[in-house]
Order: C-alpha cells, then sequence, then structure tokens
C-alpha cells in the first residue's frame, strides 16, 4: 500500500513540475486592417484572469490597480496610474509585456487606458 502511494505521489509531482514549466504563450502577430486590442492579464508571464480592451478605458474597473502582463494585439496603448486618463503615462504597443513593470508602469498600477494610434508602432 506505501509503495502505491509513493507512486502517485511521484506521478503527480512529476505532473506538477510539467505544468510549472510551461512555456509562455506564443506572441500574436497583428493583422493589417486588425482591431485594435490589448489583453491585460493579472499575473506575470500572461498568466491568471485577462480581460480584452478594443479602445480607451478610463476607468478600469475591479481591473484598476490588478494587471501584471500585457499584450498589446495591435494599436499603440497609453496606460495611465490613476482613472480617468490621470497620472503617469507610459506609452506602449504592440507587443507583449511579460511584466509591465519592466517597461515603465509600476506593477498592478494601471487604472486607464488611452488608445493612442489603432495600428502600427
Amino acid at each position: 500500500m506505501t509503495r502505491w502511494m509513493l507512486s502517485v505521489l511521484a506521478v503527480l509531482f512529476s505532473a506538477t513540475l510539467v505544468v510549472a514549466q510551461q512555456q509562455c504563450p506564443t506572441p500574436i502577430t497583428p493583422q493589417p486592417g486588425g482591431i485594435p486590442q490589448s489583453v491585460a492579464f493579472d499575473h506575470d508571464r500572461f498568466l491568471g484572469d485577462h480581460i480584452h480592451i478594443f479602445g480607451t478605458t478610463p476607468d478600469l474597473g475591479t481591473w484598476g490597480e490588478s494587471i501584471s502582463s500585457m499584450e498589446m494585439v495591435a494599436g499603440r496603448w497609453a496606460l495611465f496610474d490613476a482613472e480617468q486618463l490621470q497620472g503617469t503615462k507610459v506609452e506602449v504597443g504592440p507587443g507583449g509585456f511579460l511584466h509591465v513593470k519592466d517597461h515603465g508602469p509600476k506593477d498592478t498600477s494601471i487604472s486607464s487606458i488611452r488608445l493612442v494610434k489603432p495600428m502600427g508602432r
């Protein structure tokens, strides 16, 4: 019985290691004529819950101050650390940001977002 339980624990431990070492998703390449879009995640490395943002959002509601990583699928975006497009502003996009804190904003400080340019850099 003990040997069987150890075998089950070893399998579960191995499966946990495999899941923990998963690679980040492949970045999405914007298509010409695509809709401006950004995807915000509540954990680093595009993990956790997410929300799709398609335009200027002066109040992120419950997502305010909870964003840790973002994928700017298309467009250039301004990120603000206060609601109503106020406070410190950082422009980003397109591209993936595994840790938003590496690109200017403090971790979990984004409270509003403005679409600056629908396509391109």
